[in-house]
C-alpha cells in the first residue's frame, strides 16, 4: 500500500503547477510575469534574436509542471530518460509556436526545431527500450 500524500504539500505542489504553466504559456500571448522582480506582469514582445531563450524558458517549466503533475498523480517516470523526452518535446512544441507567432521565416530557427524530431524519436526509442527492462526482475 502507497503512502498518501499529505494535503498540505499537495496544495503547495498543485499550486507552482499552475503557476508554471502560466509563466510558461503567458510569453505566447505577449505577456510575462517575472518572479525575482515580486511577481511583475508586464507586457512585453520579445525580440527575434532571443526567441530560443523564451522557448527554453517556456519548455523548462512546462516539464517542470508536468512532472509536478505526475507527482501529484503518484507516477513516476519509467526510466531515466524520460525527462530528457519530455524537455524535447515541450522544445519543439514552444519552437514551432513562437516561430508562428513571430510571422517570419527564419531558416536557422526552423532547421533548429527540425534537428529536434530526430532527438526526440531517438529519446522515445530509449525511453521504451528502458522502461521494458527496468521492471523486468520484479515480478
Amino acid at each position: 500500500m502507497r503512502p498518501q500524500l499529505e494535503f498540505m504539500p499537495k496544495v503547495i505542489v498543485g499550486l507552482l503547477c499552475i503557476w508554471l504553466s502560466v509563466v510558461a504559456i503567458l510569453p505566447l500571448f505577449g505577456y510575462n510575469i517575472i518572479a525575482a522582480e515580486l511577481m511583475a506582469f508586464e507586457h512585453f514582445k520579445p525580440q527575434r534574436e532571443s526567441y530560443y531563450l523564451y522557448v527554453v524558458r517556456s519548455a523548462t517549466f512546462m516539464m517542470l509542471a508536468f512532472f509536478g503533475l505526475n507527482y501529484l498523480r503518484r507516477r513516476r517516470p519509467l526510466s531515466s530518460v524520460a525527462p530528457l523526452l519530455v524537455y524535447v518535446n515541450f522544445v519543439i512544441l514552444f519552437g514551432v509556436l513562437y516561430q508562428l507567432l513571430s510571422f517570419s521565416f527564419v531558416l536557422k530557427h526552423w532547421l533548429a526545431v527540425g534537428f529536434h524530431f530526430p532527438v526526440s524519436f531517438w529519446l522515445y526509442q530509449q525511453n521504451r527500450r528502458e522502461s521494458k527492462t527496468i521492471f523486468t526482475n520484479d515480478w
